[in-house]
C-alpha cells in the first residue's frame, strides 16, 4: 500500500499513474490552505518570487485587487506548472523559471544587480530561501498570502493501516508535511517507517530531511528533478530493480 500525504487537489496525476499501474494507495492530506485577504501594492523597482501553486491560487482569488501586479510585475517562478498557472491568470512578465529553490538561489547569487525580491508565499518557511536571505546582501521580503493548517491526527483508516503494517511505500512532496506525519506516530510506528517503508521524495532536500529525522538512507529515494515525471521514473526504476 502506498501512502500519499498531499492535498487531494494536487494528486490528480499521481492518482492516474498509480491507478494505471494497478497499485493500491491511500490519499491522506495532512494540511488545508486558508487564503488571506490581501492587496499587494506593486512597486516597479521590486522583483517578485512565486514558489508554489498555492500562491498563484491566492492571487487568483484576489485578482481584482492585483491586476497591476500581474500586468507589470517582474516575476521569478519556481516550478514549470506554477509558471504555467501564473500565465493563465494574466502574468505578463515572467523573467525566469527554476526547477528548485536551490537553482533560484544560485541564480540570484550570481546576479548581484538584483537588490530586492518580494517572496509571495505561504506560512510554511522555505528554509533554502530564508537561509540565503540571512547570509547575503540581498533583501528578500515575504508577503504571506495563505496559511497552511496541519491536521493534528491521522484518519482512522490511515491509523488502522499503520497499526497493521500495511503501508510499504510513501510519496513525499513537502518536508514539512513529512515532519508533521512522523510527529503523529508513536515510537514503534516510527521504527517501522524508518526502516521498512520506502520513501520517494520530490526533491533531494526532502530526502535529506527524512534522513536527518532518522529514516534509514537505504529506504529513501530522491527524484532527479522536482517534478512528477522524474518522481515516477524513480519509483518505476526502484521497483523494477527490486
Amino acid at each position: 500500500m502506498i501512502l500519499i500525504i498531499r492535498p487531494e487537489k494536487e494528486t490528480e496525476r499521481v492518482v492516474k499513474d498509480l491507478s494505471e499501474r494497478q497499485y493500491q494507495f491511500l490519499l491522506e492530506p495532512l494540511s488545508k490552505i486558508k487564503i488571506k485577504d490581501f492587496d499587494i501594492r506593486h512597486n516597479s523597482e521590486n522583483f517578485y518570487l512565486i514558489s508554489s501553486i498555492q500562491s498563484v491560487t491566492s492571487i487568483k482569488n484576489s485578482i481584482n485587487k492585483n491586476k497591476q501586479l500581474l500586468a507589470d510585475g517582474k516575476f521569478f517562478v519556481i516550478g514549470k506548472k506554477t509558471s504555467n498557472n501564473l500565465k493563465k491568470i494574466g502574468a505578463k512578465n515572467i523573467l525566469d523559471v527554476f526547477y528548485s529553490s536551490e537553482e533560484f538561489v544560485n541564480y540570484i547569487y550570481k546576479n548581484k544587480n538584483i537588490e530586492t525580491i518580494v517572496h509571495l508565499t505561504g506560512s510554511v518557511p522555505n528554509k533554502t530561501i530564508d537561509d540565503f536571505s540571512k547570509n547575503e546582501d540581498i533583501s528578500i521580503l515575504k508577503i504571506i498570502l495563505y496559511d497552511v493548517l496541519f491536521n493534528k491526527k491521522l484518519t482512522s483508516n490511515c491509523q488502522k493501516l499503520i497499526k497493521n503494517k500495511k503501508i510499504n511505500t510513501m510519496f513525499h512532496y513537502s518536508l514539512k508535511s513529512a515532519e508533521v506525519f512522523l510527529s503523529l506516530l508513536d515510537n514503534n510506528e516510527k521504527k517501522y517507517f524508518f526502516s521498512s517503508v520506502s520513501h520517494f521524495c520530490l526533491s533531494k532536500r526532502i530526502a535529506l530531511g527524512l534522513i536527518e529525522a532518522g529514516v534509514e538512507a537505504n529506504v529513501v529515494f530522491a527524484s532527479e528533478m522536482p517534478d512528477h515525471e522524474s518522481l515516477m521514473l524513480q519509483f518505476d526504476h526502484t521497483y523494477k530493480t527490486d
